[in-house]
């Protein structure tokens, strides 16, 4: 009788996202996932299986740290967008267009040291813009 291996545990942040959905179906064969995102569900309203919802851009990591406790990895796909932002206006250097990159950095910056803080031994941060040279929306 074969051995039964316990899947690695992967956390992914950005769950109910564009980037994270395309991958799920062969993340999920193969890894114990632990989904997070501010939304409970995509935006066509499709729920992910076992999603918590939480907001990583909060300084206080100790309101999310549980959920990379004993994690083999992050796979970062979490994005904050700014309000009011199509296809239009996508390249708009405004103030809401600053404060959401902003919020992004910060972002990155929790998920990055709660992640060390807890020992995860890898981090990949995925974002479509730079697969796309920024010119995601022209694509």
């Amino acid at each position: 009788m074969a051995e039964s291996v316990a899947k690695r545990r992967v956390v992914v942040t950005g769950a109910a996202g564009y980037v994270a959905q395309r991958m799920w179906p062969e993340l999920e064969k193969r890894w114990d996932l632990v989904p997070i995102d501010v939304r409970p569900a995509t935006r066509a309203g499709k729920p992910v299986p076992g999603l918590i919802v939480a907001d990583l851009t909060k300084p206080d990591r100790n309101e999310y740290r549980r959920h990379f406790q004993g994690a083999d990895a992050v796979i970062h796909c979490g994005f904050v967008s700014a309000p009011n932002l199509d296809a239009t206006t996508w390249q708009d250097n405004s103030d809401a267009k600053f404060w959401a990159e902003h919020t992004n950095v910060a972002l990155a910056y929790n998920v990055c040291r709660v992640a060390l803080e807890e020992g995860v031994r890898r981090v990949v941060v995925c974002s479509s813009n730079h697969a796309a040279d920024y010119y995601e929306r022209l694509v």
